[in-house]
Order: C-alpha cells, then structure tokens, then sequence
C-alpha cells in the first residue's frame, strides 16, 4: 500500500468546519436566536467558499473529478450492494453525489433561513412576494425547518456510505478526511 495525499486542506477544513457549525445551528435553533443566525450565515458563507473551491482547487476537490452520469452511479450502487464496488482515489460516484445534494440542501436551508429571518424582521423586503407577511413568513419557516431536518437523513446516509466504503476497501476514510491522505495499493 502507498500513501496518496488526496483532502486539500480546504477540502478538510470545509468538511469539519461545516459539521462543527451545522451541529452549532441545530443546538441553537430555538433557544439561541443570535448564534443560530451567526452560525447560519457562516454555513452559507463556507458553502459559497466549497463551491468556489469546486472550480480552482487540487484535482480531487474539483467538480469535475466528482461529478459522474447517472449510469456511472447506478453501476456504482449495484456492485456495492454485491460487495464489488471499485474504489476510487477521490470520490466515488455515490460519494460525488451526496455531496452535490447535501451542498445543495445546505443552500436552501440557508435562503430559507435568510428569508425566514427577514420576514419577521425586516417585512418590507418580502413585500415584493405578498402582503401577508406573516403567514408567508410561517410558511418559509416550516420550509426551512423540514429541509434542515430531511438534510439530517442525507447526512446520515453520508456518514454510513463513508463506513461501508472504509470497511469494503479497508480504508480509514475518516482518517483520510484528518490527514489528507489515502492508502492506494500498489502492484506487484
């Protein structure tokens, strides 16, 4: 086996920066309102920061090494469900995937918020969209809560694909997510 630098520092300050301040949002959702917010812009701002870093960071933090067809993906999934998935230096297409959907989850869990946050507190933004402020506002926050929680099975999914995958290739992918590096094996 050799070591294969693969996680960025980017790539894995992005990753524990935004589990930290996720978990800081759901502890503070509805006790404390200004650290909800504070952490919830920094989420937004972090995201903004991962996307920008899809177009110019090293090659596995890229989009392009982590977006793959469709079919690509359903013949990822088929031979994981027979133990027989190929293991990839960066993401796998299953991996690619997740992260395109939870970075876009994220997103509109926070607009949401953002907006949520605005039509109680500064109306006359939102009068562009209707007059009844208040029910508009209502109807963003049970949209904003019910994608932060269905967000939650995403990460949950997220963090069993991670153990299935460490465990099919015997590869410590947390481990990888510390340090940036991956074990590849080499042939003889």
């Amino acid at each position: 086996m050799k070591k294969i630098y693969v996680w960025d520092q980017g790539v894995r300050s992005f990753h524990w920066l935004l589990l930290i301040l996720v978990c800081m949002c759901y502890a503070t959702e509805d006790k404390w309102m200004q650290l909800h917010l504070i952490s919830g812009y920094a989420v937004m701002g972090l995201v903004l920061l991962r996307i920008l870093w899809g177009f110019i960071g090293s090659i596995h933090a890229r989009f392009n090494d982590f977006i793959f067809h469709p079919i690509d993906i359903f013949n990822y999934l088929a031979a994981l469900t027979k133990g027989k998935a190929k293991s990839y230096r960066g993401h796998n297409p299953a991996g690619g995937l997740m992260i395109i959907v939870l970075l876009s989850m994220i997103l509109m869990v926070t607009l949401s918020g953002i907006m949520t946050y605005e039509s109680a507190n500064n109306p006359y933004i939102l009068k562009i969209f209707t007059d009844d402020i208040w029910k508009f506002g209502h109807w963003l926050e049970e949209i904003h809560e019910g994608i932060a929680e269905f967000m939650l099975l995403f990460i949950t999914i997220h963090v069993i694909g991670v153990l299935v995958e460490s465990y099919l290739h015997k590869e410590n992918l947390i481990k990888a997510m510390i340090n940036g590096y991956k074990h590849e094996k080499t042939e003889k």
